[in-house]
């Protein structure tokens, strides 16, 4: 009878040790994980809190600088700019202007091709123009 405690003891004490010493892997980044504390899909802790899991998600409510940054994260980036083929790319650009979280309504683009397809480098350039013209009737006003 005291032989049947002991082992029933050492088999429960064994049992235990079992379970808090086995490890499972997360299902996103294969790292390590103890299962005690997980119950259903096992997921790490920084893996539990990306994307629409996270308690600050927005989805299509975010910010410009935000979905930027999301495109940035989610979309390849080719060696190339897609418009001119000629320089590198370093921005992203919308392209329909809906500016909805869909990566294939954004593109890499050099920065040249940006401002042109905005429209940004005729301003700048009619901005210059001005601006050398002002600064031509200062410097005469003044000699």
């Amino acid at each position: 009878m005291i032989k049947l405690r002991i082992c029933i003891m050492w088999d429960s004490i064994f049992r235990r040790l079992k379970i808090e010493t086995r490890r499972t892997k997360c299902i996103d980044c294969n790292k390590n994980i103890n299962p005690q504390f997980k119950k259903g899909v096992m997921r790490c802790k920084s893996c539990n809190m990306l994307g629409n899991r996270n308690y600050q998600w927005k989805g299509n409510k975010v910010g410009l600088p935000a979905l930027h940054e999301w495109v940035r994260n989610h979309k390849r980036k080719p060696k190339l700019c897609i418009r001119c083929r000629k320089k590198p790319p370093y921005d992203v650009a919308n392209i329909s202007g809906k500016y909805k979280r869909d990566v294939k309504d954004f593109e890499w683009v050099c920065r040249y091709c940006h401002m042109k397809n905005d429209g940004r480098l005729k301003q700048l350039m009619i901005d210059h123009k001005n601006w050398r013209k002002n600064e031509g009737h200062s410097s005469k006003k003044k000699s």
